[in-house]
């Protein structure tokens, strides 16, 4: 398999670097762990102008409030804390602490109205976050309920993925059930016997990711391309990041989680403000109608986006998709029919279809940074919609 082929490396990237204790074997083990943070949350409303950090212990700070209850900060907190106050965190944590917290107060003496904090009661009080009183959470277990229930419903697993080299992380031999056995790739995947380690699910006090794929459901892609499901969760409950479902076809997946072949389809993506809640519910509905519909649904839809032209020439395609302010630049949008006209003959189809230059899309943000490249990937699927 070339390695120009459209390639997701998302769950690649959380595979390399999240710790032992970020890490689980199932989805049951993750939920428990999200569902435990929620239940130990506290949130409260606050004017931090009446709040003040001192010093505690050996050179820590706590945030205290107006009524003199004391809560020690959370490496991510404290971050977000002191961006709040306009002060750089990664500055403040060289200074003595007495000195951080007249910094800090400080800036909270500029703050106006009320922000809402949430914290965590485990054997003392601990501050997870503070955000505006318009944020609306969705909580991280709730992003591990729906997985579960994809998985309950049959055929969709988290593909298994050798040890990654972090410390502490646990390593056993894989079975049988936890092999991919149509759709892992054909010299870098997992077989029988190789070592793994817990990869694919993954939450923190501040974030989760969960990557799941379905090869019992076989897409034919035509022109003897064989396609599976897959999705990406990722969501913050504090503040770092938005909700996020990414749904794609691929062709297969290796051991280091790496995603070949693959043609990004759609994606939700809902900021955790206003109407959140209502934005999420709607969102999970389209969400399960299309992780459980029909192979021939999908196969439906990639010949629907063969068939549908963009442009007749290369300037007319990237006058439209540049016009839809789908986040490309005209480059980009230059530069990805270039790529789609180059890859035609590989799976990638005709460039002036919204399915081949989606291609070139998705080939185009291979060779950016990671933000660019789902930046990129949420823009192929975009195009894609286009045919339907």
């Amino acid at each position: 398999m070339g390695t120009n082929r459209g390639t997701l490396t998302a769950a690649s990237n959380q595979w390399a670097v999240r710790p032992a204790d970020q890490r689980f074997w199932t989805l049951d083990e993750l939920l428990t762990k999200t569902k435990k943070y929620a239940e130990e949350s506290v949130v409260q409303s606050l004017p931090l102008n009446q709040c003040r950090v001192i010093p505690v212990g050996q050179g820590d700070l706590a945030l205290q409030g107006p009524g003199g209850h004391n809560a020690e900060f959370q490496h991510y907190s404290f971050g977000q804390f002191s961006n709040i106050c306009q002060a750089p965190a990664a500055y403040l944590r060289t200074l003595p602490a007495a000195l951080a917290s007249d910094c800090l107060n400080n800036g909270l003496a500029q703050l106006q109205g009320k922000q809402s904090l949430m914290f965590h009661k485990n054997g003392g009080l601990h501050l997870r976050c503070v955000t505006s009183d318009r944020y609306e959470r969705i909580w991280n277990y709730e992003i591990a309920e729906l997985a579960l229930a994809l998985q309950e419903e049959g055929g969709w697993m988290t593909p298994p993925a050798r040890p990654c080299g972090m410390p502490d992380v646990p390593i056993r031999t894989a079975t049988a059930a936890d092999v991919l056995r149509k759709s892992a790739h054909p010299s870098l995947g997992i077989k029988i016997g190789d070592q793994i380690s817990p990869s694919g699910l993954y939450a923190s006090d501040h974030d989760c990711f969960i990557f799941q794929v379905n090869e019992q459901v076989g897409i034919d892609g035509g022109g003897g391309e064989q396609l599976y499901r897959g999705v990406f969760w990722s969501n913050s409950e504090v503040g770092a990041a938005r909700f996020r479902a990414t749904l794609f076809l691929y062709e297969s997946v290796c051991g280091n989680h790496i995603v070949w072949g693959a043609k990004t389809l759609a994606e939700v993506s809902i900021r955790h403000t206003g109407s959140a809640r209502k934005l999420f519910a709607e969102a999970m509905a389209t969400v399960t109608e299309r992780t459980l519909r029909a192979a021939s649904d999908d196969e439906e839809r990639i010949r629907l986006a063969k068939r549908h032209t963009l442009g007749k020439s290369k300037e007319d395609i990237v006058t439209l998709v540049f016009g839809k302010s789908l986040g490309l630049s005209k480059a980009e949008c230059e530069n990805a029919y270039v790529i789609a006209e180059r890859h035609a003959d590989d799976h990638g189809g005709d460039p002036h279809t919204a399915w081949g230059y989606a291609a070139g899309v998705t080939r185009l943000s291979q060779q950016q940074y990671a933000d660019n490249r789902d930046r990129m990937d949420r823009a192929a699927g975009r195009i894609l919609e286009f045919a339907f």
